[in-house]
């Protein structure tokens, strides 16, 4: 078995990570997805979550047949980017890619 890139195993983890939880709404609905996906980032481009999002976005994508678009929103310790994916509509085309401070930390403070 030849060895596996760093690169390729954080795209595979990825896939194994948010793969389950996009492809529900394809269960429920039937055609699913037939518009791009918007993948919701709460952090600056280029630190360590974007370029993971960004490696994931690729493969992921291409699995499900539509492009999905990362979308920075970074500030506020990211609540900006949580509530952008909170308010969104609950039709399966927004990810929120997330790290355990915003969802963990950032309700008790």
């Amino acid at each position: 078995m030849p060895p596996i890139h760093r690169r390729q195993a954080l795209a595979r983890l990825g896939l194994a990570a948010l793969a389950p939880g996009a492809l529900a709404p394809a269960r429920a609905q039937g055609k699913w997805p037939d518009k791009p996906i918007k993948l919701v980032v709460p952090f600056a481009a280029g630190v360590s979550p974007d370029v993971v999002a960004r490696i994931v976005s690729e493969p992921l994508g291409r699995a499900l047949g539509q492009p999905l678009l990362v979308d920075n929103r970074a500030g506020a310790a990211g609540i900006i980017g949580a509530e952008v994916a909170a308010k969104s509509p609950g039709d399966g085309y927004t990810l929120f890619m997330t790290v355990n401070s915003i969802m963990g930390i950032n309700p008790n403070v």
